[in-house]
């Protein structure tokens, strides 16, 4: 089950849930990429490079079980 949640907002103020915590990760994958990809997805990594040179990288594993790893400067916290 998955540790994250994931959220979009739109131009009118308004927010939609598209998967939260509890959810299997494989939604979140799902929801980005769809559901026919093949070779099948492992995982979705997101880096945000902060304005201060820090590297944040963010791993959403493509499964039912696995957990979301955040990652700073290549640590895992």
């Amino acid at each position: 089950m998955s540790n994250i949640l994931f959220e979009n907002s739109t131009v009118d103020g308004g927010q939609g849930r598209i998967a939260g915590v509890g959810d299997p990760c494989s939604e979140i994958v799902k929801a980005i990429y769809g559901d026919d990809v093949s070779p099948p997805i492992q995982n979705v990594i997101i880096e945000v490079l902060t304005s201060s040179g820090a590297l944040v990288r963010l791993v959403i594993p493509n499964s039912n079980t696995g957990t979301a790893s955040v990652y700073l400067d290549d640590k895992e916290i």
